[in-house]
């Protein structure tokens, strides 16, 4: 004797049908999944395209040592991320010229970290021989010496930007050119 056993009865599908397609719960997680994946990719996309936005302008800079053999200065820049995503910079390659008149290489391989949304310091550190830089030509010295503020310093080359997480990276273009007016007194048109 005992009690009788019912057999299992099958719980009915939540899904719906569309014709002769019946779409079951699977059927919306791929669909769901298919919109988040979109949406994510589209607000990646977007804010990668504000970061390439992103400008570089100069606030003052530091001389460590000048000298007629040795120059060894410290260049300040703002730099405003317009994207809400914080990421670093990194193997910062950059040539320098003063007056269309190339002066220096800049490297820096060190992680920088840039806020969202923010300004940002960065320092860049540009060591050269007055001297022997040969192909400043007399005029650029002469413009420098008799109307030194109105020098165009130009900064041109590569950094790797790298978000937070690691997801995404991209080489970042640089090419910002600003006079010595407004690197020493650290005013320049706002991004």
């Amino acid at each position: 004797e005992g009690t009788p056993v019912t057999p299992a009865t099958k719980i009915p599908s939540k899904g719906f049908s569309i014709g002769n397609f019946k779409w079951e719960n699977k059927y919306w997680l791929y669909v769901g999944g298919a919109v988040v994946g979109t949406y994510v990719v589209a607000y990646l996309i977007k804010q990668s395209n504000m970061l390439r936005k992103t400008c570089f302008k100069p606030a003052g800079f530091v001389p460590n040592k000048l000298g007629l053999t040795d120059a060894d200065i410290n260049i300040k820049l703002k730099m405003k991320n317009k994207s809400k995503i914080d990421y670093y910079l990194k193997n910062q390659i950059y040539n320098v010229y003063i007056n269309d008149q190339f002066v220096s290489v800049i490297k820096n391989h060190n992680k920088l970290y840039i806020a969202p949304e923010k300004t940002s310091d960065v320092w860049l550190n540009v060591k050269f021989n007055p001297l022997k830089v040969a192909n400043i030509s007399w005029d650029t010295l002469k413009d420098l010496l008799s109307k030194g503020g109105d020098a165009k310093i130009q900064l041109k080359g590569n950094a790797r930007v790298v978000d937070k997480s690691g997801i995404f990276a991209f080489n970042y273009p640089v090419d910002t050119t600003f006079t010595l007016k407004e690197l020493i007194t650290g005013t320049s048109d706002p991004c």
